[in-house]
Formats: C-alpha cells, structure tokens, sequence
C-alpha cells in the first residue's frame, strides 16, 4: 500500500513513512504495546459504510428534534406564519448543527467520527498521525460541498486515486487511514 506508515523507534517522532519522512508520535495510537502499526489508505466503500454508520448516529439526535420542534410550530405557531416559519428554519438547521457538532467534535477528540472509529478508521493532518483540530475538521465537513458539486465524483475520487484521498480530503490537507495494530 502506498504512505503506509510503520513505528520505528530510531525515528524522533516514532513513526516513519515508506519514504522515510517521520510523522509525529500519538499517545492514543498505544505505540508502545504495539511493535508494528500500519496506517493505510480507507478506500471508497469503508468510508461509504462509515458515513451510513455516522448518517445514521446523527439522525437519532436530529430527526426527533427537527420532528418535535416541527410540531411545536405547528401547534403553538398555528395562527402566525412568520413564528412558524421561524420555528421550522431552526428545525432543519438543527440537523445541520448537530452534524457539524459532530463531526469536530469525534474528529478533534477520538481521531474520527463513531462510523469511521468502529471500522477501524482515523483521519489524519496529510504528512502526519496528528488528529485534525476542531474547526480543522468542521471546515473539511464544509470541504465536501465541492464533492457534491461534482456530482459526487468527489467522493469517488477515495476509490480512484492511488492514495484514496477524496476531493474534500485534498482540499482540507487531511488523509483518512485504517489503522492495523
């Protein structure tokens, strides 16, 4: 595979890419326990299930409460039309919020969103094993607005590139791996 990173304890940062770069040492990847640790590209179709797995995760937070506050508006906003309209503005860019949310927040903090941890997966600064930061994170989720542009060739980029960084990835300097302990 292709930018597989390997631990190497001569390296400063302990980790030393096929090319011979050094990464940066994460003390959540547990090196130390772990003689061998490859980080290799996620192709298009792991990273598909994991954003169905995340899609899902959101819409247990987002679809009750865009549905509750729906009602509400309906129910207490029934005789004025700008309040209603209001209450149903807040609702739909509730989804929004909580996926941003989520999104920087697992990305900054875990190294990846739920879907993308549970099959094994992180993301990654380009050229390094550091986490992205929060707002590193909410402004690669924006960066897939041009993958969709493209009429979702974007996301197929993943599958189609010898390195499987999708357009949102590229344009965000970010990698998404799989990581092999």
């Amino acid at each position: 595979m292709s930018e597989a990173f390997k631990y190497d304890p001569s390296a400063a940062g302990g980790l030393k890419s096929a090319d011979g770069s050094v990464a940066h040492q994460r003390p959540d990847l547990n090196l130390v326990s772990s003689p061998t640790l490859k980080m290799e590209p996620a192709g298009f179709w792991i990273r598909s299930v994991a954003t169905m797995i995340d899609g899902i995760l959101v819409n247990l937070v987002s679809f009750p409460l865009g549905f509750g506050l729906g009602m509400a508006s309906v129910i207490l906003f029934k005789d004025n039309p700008t309040m209603d309209t209001v209450l149903n503005i807040f609702a739909q860019l509730s989804g929004f919020v909580i996926t941003i949310f989520y999104v920087g927040y697992f990305t900054s903090r875990k190294g990846a969103t739920l879907g993308k941890l549970a099959l094994g997966m992180r993301v990654y600064k380009e050229g390094t094993a550091e986490h992205l930061s929060f707002w590193h994170a909410v402004g690669r989720e924006f960066a897939k607005i041009a993958s969709y542009l493209t009429l979702m060739v974007g996301f197929l980029m993943a599958g189609l590139r010898k390195d499987r960084r999708a357009l949102h990835d590229l344009l965000a300097s970010s990698r998404v791996v799989r990581v092999n302990k």
